[in-house]
């Protein structure tokens, strides 16, 4: 099992408990080592992600990405009301690490660690994100503005 796979399963039965309520928000940033593209791969997946966490659908992307570091960072808003903030970040002096804070109504879950070699969303087993989604998040960076996912998914 990939780390991503062991925080998809955690986060998971989390929710599944429902210790925290419904979740109304997330934020996740995550350490990526790589190029741009790899920085869009891994923000992609994570989106996708905390989507099928929360069990909506994404209706309104804000993403800013920076061409130097390859960090990204983007704002959801989900069509239930619940948001996201993810970012992903150059690895630092002391590795790639995540850091994920899920509110619910009646409480919270956090998550901190350091990965040891590859980061998180960058393995063939992750979750992808819909081609609305994608598509949403890539215009969201080229044009520095919001996307609309029209509610037939398509941005």
């Amino acid at each position: 099992m990939s780390y991503t796979s062991d925080l998809d399963r955690v986060v998971r039965d989390v929710l599944k408990s429902g210790r925290i309520g419904e979740p109304v928000f997330v934020r996740c940033t995550a350490g990526v080592e790589g190029d741009n593209a790899a920085h869009r791969r891994a923000i992609g997946r994570l989106a996708a992600a905390v989507s099928s966490w929360l069990n909506d659908p994404a209706e309104r992307v804000w993403a800013v990405a920076s061409p130097g570091s390859g960090s990204t960072s983007l704002m959801i808003e989900f069509r239930r009301g619940a948001t996201a903030l993810l970012a992903t970040t150059s690895p630092g002096a002391a590795g790639l690490a995540t850091d994920l804070v899920i509110l619910g109504n009646r409480g919270a879950a956090y998550h901190e660690g350091l990965i040891a070699r590859s980061g998180p969303f960058e393995t063939t087993d992750e979750p992808r994100p819909s081609k609305p989604l994608h598509e949403a998040i890539e215009r969201a960076i080229e044009s520095g503005q919001p996307v609309a996912i029209g509610l037939e998914g398509a941005p």
